[in-house]
Order: C-alpha cells, then structure tokens, then sequence
C-alpha cells in the first residue's frame, strides 16, 4: 500500500499485482479503504488497484447543490461536487479509467428526517418508486444496471456492500 496526500485529501494506493488490471477510485468516509481491499481480496474476484480517497468534506464533496441542514445542528450541504469531480480528473492518474462511489446513490441523495412516522414512509415510498422507475429508463436504454434492496441502511455493512459492488462491476 502506498498512502499519500493530494491536496486536502488522503489517498491509499492498493496495487494489483497485474499491471493491466482496472483501477477503481473509492471515496471513504474513515479508513475502509484497507477493509474493502483485504474483503475483496479474499474472494475469487479479478485483480484490481484500489484508491481509496479520505478526508473527504462530505457536505460539500459529495453533494451536487446547495441544500438546508437534514437535521438539527448539522451543517448544509454546498455543493461542491462538481469542484470535487474536476478535482479527482485533474489530480488523481487515470481519473477517467473507473470510478466507483459507496453509496448507489451518493451523489442525488438526500437524508430524510421528520418527527412523523407516516410521512417518511410515504418519502421513502416516493424514493424507492422513483428508484425503480430509473432502473425501468436504464433496462429501456440496454444499460447494465441493477437495483438491490438491502435491510438496514449504508451505514450497516459498508465494507460488505461495497465489495459486493466493486464483484459486480468487475464481473461487467
């Protein structure tokens, strides 16, 4: 493993021994990068060169526009996505060879918060719904997509659903 940092951003560099193999870049919230690639590595899938990129301001980084705190005392969102793109294609080699993201719907989604049970399900009804409705438009247009629901929520067994993505992508 070779750790650096690039601009504000900590980055973990873990090689494949097969020079050819695809890179994939993986924003993390902590030190998963390490857990993703052992979990990975202990499986039969193909090689692969993992980057993963910490230090991230995720109310900024990973959110596309400007949006009120979700909940109390918690900082916006800026949206600052765009800037973060430009900046992983500009700093980061291979930037434009693969590029996975944690969570399948990091870059549009938001966190729903409320003090009535009824109405979150109703939004996350409208979610889900939407969701599909997506994967409907992508199946229509041929491109390879797969929706799966899984128990609990992305902070729950992040490092085996991101594996389980990265398995998916590489088996593409």
């Amino acid at each position: 493993m070779q750790h650096f940092i690039i601009g504000s951003k900590t980055t973990s560099i873990f090689p494949s021994t097969k020079p050819e193999a695809p890179i994939i870049y993986l924003n993390i919230f902590s030190d998963e990068g390490q857990k993703v690639y052992e979990t990975a590595q202990d499986t039969v899938w193909p090689l692969f060169t993992l980057v993963s990129i910490s230090d991230l301001d995720w109310n900024h980084d990973m959110s596309p526009w400007n949006s009120p705190p979700a909940f109390k005392n918690v900082e916006p969102c800026t949206g600052g996505a765009v800037d973060y793109l430009r900046y992983e294609r500009e700093d980061y080699p291979n930037g434009k060879e693969g590029y996975w993201q944690s969570s399948s719907l990091a870059w549009g989604r938001r966190v729903l918060a409320g003090r009535i049970v009824r109405s979150i399900l109703h939004l996350l009804r409208t979610v889900q719904e939407n969701t599909e409705a997506i994967l409907a438009y992508y199946h229509s247009k041929e491109i390879d997509t797969v929706f799966q629901s899984n128990q609990g929520n992305h902070f729950l067994q992040s490092v085996e659903r991101t594996t389980a993505g990265i398995a998916w992508m590489l088996s593409r």
